[in-house]
């Protein structure tokens, strides 16, 4: 009895110390302005009352960013959105969920929407600092109730561009995937993640969130760790008794 509770111990810290790890290296933004900011978790998970960093200026360089535990995180961050019909809005008519709170992720966003497809635009933001790895990326984008709208962008990382392709027709009362947001895998090996709308498209983000997926060899170097543990105390246990005869 004894050995088993040993390993199940063992067993719930690798699960405890797996989870708090990914807990605390998501990163969430959110764009908009006003007192609507999100505490959820988004699509990325069903936690409350995680921070989320708010953009609402057209220019930001060097912003240290909060980890969704409210803690730095060592993740700097640009963002440039320049252009004659740019702007951050916010939306007295988003989706209408079952949960409230998540339908203040939608409320606010960074449109970049050129009725010119000539005339120059930018809405850009960069990643810097990230650690070298797999990284999944949520994206969400969806304007006004009832109200088309579309999002043609890329993501750029180590030489490597991800296409991001999105359209909604408003009337989602929920977040859908691959409606009114979706999810890539990227590989970041340089550190840097660059998003950028396509120049001369229309372009609605309303938040972003990032996060390094679990690399399979410290899941297995944490079973290992554990097993080795239950061996030594397994060990141990046998040499008490065997001196207590």
């Amino acid at each position: 009895m004894k050995k088993r509770t040993v390993l199940l111990m063992a067993l719930a810290s690798m699960c405890f110390t797996s989870k708090h790890i990914l807990a605390d290296s998501l990163i969430n933004i959110q764009f908009g302005y006003g007192d609507f900011l999100y505490k959820g978790g988004g699509a990325a998970n069903n936690d409350t009352g995680r921070w989320w960093n708010l953009i609402d200026e057209y220019d930001y360089t060097g912003v240290t960013l909060q980890y969704s535990d409210g803690n730095d995180s060592p993740v700097t961050f640009d963002f440039h959105l320049t252009g004659e019909q740019v702007g951050i809005s916010r939306s007295y008519s988003a989706f209408e969920p079952d949960d409230p709170d998540q339908q203040s992720l939608m409320l606010g966003y960074a449109t970049n929407a050129p009725s010119d497809p000539s005339e120059p635009s930018n809405a850009t933001m960069t990643l810097y600092g990230l650690s070298p790895g797999f990284y999944e990326i949520y994206i969400y984008s969806q304007a006004e109730m009832n109200t088309d709208s579309e999002l043609y962008a890329t993501a750029t990382t180590s030489g490597q561009v991800y296409s991001i392709e999105m359209g909604t027709d408003g009337t989602a009362e929920q977040l859908g995937v691959n409606n009114n947001w979706m999810k890539a895998t990227v590989a970041i090996t340089d550190g840097t993640l660059t998003m950028s709308v396509v120049p001369g498209t229309v372009g609605i983000w309303n938040g972003f969130q990032i996060q390094p997926v679990p690399e399979p060899n410290s899941v297995i170097l944490l079973g290992i760790g554990g097993l080795v543990l239950f061996g030594r105390l397994k060990q141990k246990t046998k040499g008490d008794c065997t001196s207590n005869t």
